[in-house]
């Protein structure tokens, strides 16, 4: 086909060819095919002719690695320049330390007149300690004259926290306490309200009491309780333009941590139960390696007198009644009736059953 025929193709040679006619001869090839044929060699023969850059560089991509290479340019700046004295200069003025100037204790360095600052000059040790008599005679003789140089063979002083800790006197009594504070008048008017009636009316009285039989449960479930489940703080959960309500929010946030509390019960005495493995490292016992370590109190349940979990309610809260049915039915459904005792509670927090703690 010429230049002319490919102008009136209707459609790109990319395109859907069109469906042949009836009459349509078969032995005659669709110009959509040979256009088609005649653009994938030009592209081809280009990609020969440009080189191969891009389909080396996929093919190590491909491979996870990289096919390109790189040339290292010459040098504008150089980064050292070997003096004639075999000495390393670099541009930005570092020195690399030699042989000549290793680092020395600051003691054993001294002040020149050419450079008042400390320099590597080596001084043996035993002459450092024991200077010489002409050095003690220099040093006497600059003490007696005044002059703002120092001398040539003077000594520096090595200050550091040995010397200044023999220099300073620290005085071995303890620090005197600081005075109390005075209570303020009204603090002790408020206190003198209700101290004469502490042993007959508490000063607060308390709604909930979980008792467990290790101290390491026991703070894990008060650390819980402070919170959500995803430690979220319970006001939270409060829309704020309900907090305004005094009353009610208070009702609320107490309610939360009831519930919060009831569902930390609830796991753990699952958790102890077995479920999800138990809890791991839990011991009872100081011989006790601990649950799952190499394996130990795997191959049974966790006795019962272990698994024991006092549940307090209070007696004067509206709601005790609901709480403790609440407290009772999940201990139910989670198999641990007989682990779990509910009892209620009086306003100093003893027990209302009967029995002592």
């Amino acid at each position: 086909t010429s230049a002319e025929d490919r102008a009136n193709i209707p459609a790109s040679s990319w395109a859907r060819p069109p469906k042949p006619s009836q009459d349509a001869d078969d032995n005659v090839v669709p110009t959509y095919y040979i256009e088609r044929k005649r653009q994938r060699d030009t592209i081809a023969e280009r990609k020969e002719e440009e080189g191969g850059l891009m389909a080396e560089l996929s093919a190590g991509i491909l491979s996870e690695g990289i096919a390109a290479q790189t040339r290292v340019l010459p040098e504008k700046i150089p980064v050292e320049v070997t003096m004639p004295d075999g000495t390393v200069v670099h541009p930005s003025g570092f020195i690399p330390p030699t042989p000549e100037t290793d680092f020395h204790p600051l003691a054993s360095k001294v002040a020149t007149e050419d450079d008042p600052m400390l320099t590597t000059v080596k001084i043996p040790w035993d002459e450092a300690l024991s200077p010489s008599p002409e050095v003690l005679e220099s040093t006497r003789a600059a003490d007696s004259t005044p002059s703002s140089s120092t001398p040539k063979h003077t000594r520096s002083f090595h200050s550091s926290a040995v010397s200044r800790a023999t220099e300073v006197s620290t005085p071995l009594a303890l620090a005197p306490s600081p005075p109390a504070k005075a209570q303020s008048d009204e603090l002790t008017a408020f206190r003198g309200k209700y101290l004469r009636t502490l042993h007959e009316t508490p000063f607060w009285r308390p709604i909930l009491s979980l008792t467990f039989t290790t101290r390491p449960i026991a703070l894990t479930i008060a650390r819980l309780s402070r919170g959500m489940e995803r430690g979220t703080p319970f006001y939270t959960t409060v829309d704020p333009a309900d907090r305004a309500h005094c009353s009610s929010f208070s009702s609320r946030m107490r309610s939360l941590r009831i519930s919060r509390m009831q569902s930390l019960t609830s796991q753990i005495t699952r958790k102890l139960q077995g479920e999800h493995g138990g809890v791991p490292g839990v011991r009872f016992s100081g011989s006790d390696k601990g649950r799952g370590i190499e394996g130990e109190a795997l191959d049974a349940p966790i006795d019962a007198s272990h698994r024991q979990i006092k549940v307090g309610v209070a007696d004067w809260h509206p709601l005790a009644k609901e709480i403790k049915e609440t407290f009772e039915y999940e201990a139910e459904e989670n198999g641990a009736r007989d682990v779990v005792q509910v009892f209620g509670l009086d306003e100093k927090g003893l027990r209302t059953d009967g029995v002592s703690w």
